[in-house]
């Protein structure tokens, strides 16, 4: 074991590099698999019901699970949770891509996901372990956070390779080389990190907390897709009473599931919120500022891709920058300054799609707010991520990880859904003075068919489109300010000593 850390720390760079692969396979999964939609729906021909749980039971899993294995991570170390993580999520993908019906796949992609749920918090608990000088550590993590970036960003493009040439199973399949790849790395080059065996696992808090979030993401997605019907109503009761029953654990349990000091620092709980306001945002506005670019403003599927990609190129110089002047710059003033930057950003876009904007200016515009709101997110996250991982003591890192991604996951999934679900709304009232069909007005693209022999009509259509779009610009710029405001308080109120300390002043 000395053998193995001391070769670890001369190769902790490579080490980075193989916890990285995780990052880069989670990225990346999450986006292939809208462009292989498609080809699964004439393969397996599932109902809607089934397709919308092909593409949500994954996050559902994620979301809910984030917590259990942080904390799973705690007790039986972060490497041995990542690479049994690692080896589950392979054998799943490979299973999904095999599916013979939807209903498998369904089960196959949940499976999935459960298995996805180790690999963020057990990489980042790991990240602390290779890198215990605080310089390094911010940079590591900058480059963490670049790396994923640049897997969500060729998700799309590795997708549209593997679909023209293979089977949609690929998109699954390509997760199991990089797997292989990431087990071989972390056996040789990571250490193991702090275990924590005075505390048993609790089993029942675990349960409580996993039907919580499970509960609580399902009914907030689904009930404003969809609206509260009896099956939404049921979804809130049963994740307010599995949530009454985890505090009572975290509360009254010998051996809690989280660290109740961990929830009581400031600090901390400001952390999950500015992860989760960060994902609300960078998330929820791709739902509708695709639509717009190729349905209102009539681009194409490459064009608006080319039109979003500099936003991409950006989140990643900024989250490397970023990363180098953390241990000059309090994280305080960073996280503010990113906050700031992303409500400067959100103002952008919803100013971008008005109709006095020059029709022709309008896709710049977009793609100039889309940069704005790269630059305020590549600025959070490295410095959120590296804060998590510093405040907390070694043998909590994995559930203070774990608290800072279910932030980002429930972010993402909160985000789509509000913000699609204030776009819709507002789209609904504007355009009622149309009398189309509820059914022509149940998507844009649903009424662009309806209207294709009205050209005033559709102008009608995609005015009130636009105004739902920018009213979702300003529900997510309220969202950002409050947490600015909120967020600048708690970390004032943290002692200095508490929080990660830079080399100056600040």
């Amino acid at each position: 074991m000395v053998a193995r850390r001391q070769i670890s720390e001369q190769y902790r760079w490579f080490g980075l590099a193989a916890l990285s692969i995780g990052v880069a396979v989670l990225a990346v999964d999450a986006t292939v698999l809208n462009f292989a939609i498609p080809a699964i729906t004439t393969d397996l021909q599932p109902s809607a019901q089934q397709l919308l749980w092909i593409v949500d039971i994954y996050a559902f899993c994620v979301a809910s699970l984030l917590i259990t294995c942080g904390t799973l991570a705690d007790r039986v170390g972060p490497k041995r949770l990542l690479l049994l993580g690692t080896v589950a999520f392979a054998t799943t993908s490979v299973a999904a891509g095999f599916a013979p019906s939807a209903d498998w796949l369904v089960v196959f992609r949940a499976l999935q996901g459960a298995a996805g749920a180790t690999l963020m918090p057990s990489t980042l608990a790991l990240i602390s372990v290779l890198f215990p000088i605080e310089r390094e550590r911010a940079q590591a993590v900058s480059i963490w956070i670049a790396i994923y970036a640049v897997g969500a960003a060729a998700g799309p493009l590795v997708g549209g390779v593997l679909l023209e040439h293979f089977h949609w199973g690929s998109v699954f399949f390509i997760n199991a080389p990089l797997c292989v790849l990431m087990v071989l790395g972390v056996w040789l080059w990571v250490p193991e990190g702090s275990i924590d065996r005075t505390h048993r696992f609790d089993l029942p808090g675990a349960i409580a907390s996993m039907v919580a979030l499970f509960a609580l993401v399902y009914g907030v997605k689904i009930g404003l897709l969809e609206g509260f019907a009896w099956s939404v109503v049921v979804a809130f009761g049963v994740a307010v009473v599995a949530g009454w029953l985890l505090r009572h654990r975290l509360l009254h349990a010998r051996f809690p599931l989280l660290d109740v000091g961990l929830l009581t620092q400031p600090a901390v709980v400001a952390i999950v919120a500015v992860n989760f306001v960060g994902m609300f945002v960078a998330v929820g506005v791709l739902f509708f500022i695709a639509q717009y670019l190729q349905l209102v403003l009539g681009l194409g599927l490459i064009q608006s891709a080319l039109y979003l990609a500099p936003s991409t190129v950006v989140a990643l110089v900024v989250t490397i920058a970023t990363g180098r002047v953390m241990g000059r710059v309090s994280p305080r003033r960073l996280i503010t300054l990113g906050l700031l930057v992303l409500l400067v950003g959100c103002v952008l876009l919803g100013v971008g799609v008005q109709a006095w904007i020059p029709f022709g200016l309008r896709p710049g515009a977009v793609a100039g707010a889309m940069v704005v709101i790269a630059c305020g997110a590549g600025m959070i996250d490295p410095v959120t991520n590296y804060f998590i991982v510093s405040v907390a003591p070694p043998n909590k890192a994995g559930q203070a990880a774990s608290l800072s991604e279910t932030g980002y996951e429930l972010g993402a999934a909160v985000g789509t859904a509000t913000l699609g679900a204030v776009v819709m709304m507002v789209f609904h009232q504007r355009a009622a003075v149309t009398e189309l069909s509820q059914r022509a007005l149940s998507t844009l693209a649903a009424a662009h068919e309806a209207t294709s022999d009205d050209p005033a009509l559709r102008a009608m259509v995609d005015t009130a489109f636009t105004d739902g779009v920018a009213a979702a610009c300003v529900v997510a710029a309220a969202a950002v300010a409050v947490c600015c405001w909120w967020s600048a308080r708690a970390l004032a109120q943290t002692p200095r000593a508490a929080l990660p300390q830079s080399s100056s002043t600040s």
